[in-house]
């Protein structure tokens, strides 16, 4: 669908494209990185100038941009990326406090992390080894984890493997069974 050589790996941004999600960033580290094609898939206020700066930087044969799909066909894309970004900048409490859906997506389809180094984006990332922390907003910081798993194609498969072993314990089945435990116990008056 992008003319991306099947030898470049996808290094991929799922969800809104907005201020401090670190798009501005992972722009300015994609000129740094060894290899591979950015896809970013979604929507957003700032995508036009995020493209404008794509442009300006001659990066349009390493970076791409996909419209927002369907979330049913979501899982379809990010199985083919390589490595998956959440690299939210501590722009609010919100971003500084999260472990977003997209983080537990790339999860699921067993894509290593490039996240950022948060308090619950480190906890799964780095706790369960499914990827590599970075300062967010350091370009030159998020390039060394790019290029990390990059270089090491063992690193990269242990965290792989390591996302399919971490997806049986965070999943809706075995959530639902805490969270309907807890209505429990506050319906009994425990």
């Amino acid at each position: 669908m992008l003319n991306i050589p099947e030898a470049e790996p996808i290094l991929l941004y799922q969800g809104g494209v907005q201020t401090g999600r670190g798009l501005d960033k992972l722009i300015e580290a994609t000129a740094l990185f060894e290899r591979g094609v950015v896809v970013i898939i979604g929507d957003g206020r700032i995508k036009a100038e995020l493209q404008e700066r794509v442009v300006n930087a001659n990066l349009e044969e390493k970076i791409k941009f996909l419209p927002k799909v369907p979330l049913q066909d979501l899982l379809a894309y990010t199985k083919n990326a390589y490595l998956g970004f959440q690299i939210l900048n501590n722009v609010c409490f919100n971003h500084y406090s999260a472990s977003s859906n997209k983080l537990f997506e790339y999860v699921m389809s067993g894509v290593p992390v490039i996240g950022s180094d948060f308090p619950e984006i480190r906890k799964i990332v780095q706790g369960e080894q499914v990827g590599i922390v970075v300062d967010s907003h350091d370009p030159t910081a998020i390039a060394a984890g790019v290029n990390t798993l990059l270089a090491d194609s063992a690193l990269h498969e242990t965290l792989r493997e390591n996302c399919f072993r971490v997806r049986e314990i965070y999943n809706w089945e075995r959530e639902k069974a805490i969270f309907l435990e807890i209505y429990k116990e506050l319906e009994d008056g425990t």
